[in-house]
């Protein structure tokens, strides 16, 4: 009999889209001790505390009814996952 793994979470890494990443990165270092790197391209920036990770996303800015650059798009995904190893496999062997 073969045993098929349970597939685990090893971690869980939020991404909150945000109005303005200046003032989350601030709330987020000041008020609840997260550490920050440079943010990427000005508009995405991931903090660290105690081992979790916290993803902000600043909103695409629309003037005019222009459509936001493909970089900042509400849709698009930046960075890698991490930590979901087995998961989606086993969860696509569930739906069949």
């Amino acid at each position: 009999m073969t045993r098929i793994a349970k597939p685990r979470v090893t971690s869980l890494a939020p991404q909150f889209l945000v109005d303005d990443l200046g003032r989350a990165i601030a709330y987020y270092r000041e008020a609840l001790g997260f550490t920050f790197d440079q943010p990427w391209d000005g508009f995405y920036a991931i903090g660290q505390l105690d081992g979790l990770e916290l993803h902000l996303k600043e909103a695409p800015k629309k003037s005019s009814g222009a459509e936001a650059p493909p970089r900042q798009r509400a849709s698009g995904r930046v960075g890698r996952r991490r930590g979901h190893r087995g998961v989606l496999p086993a969860v696509r062997r569930q739906r069949r």
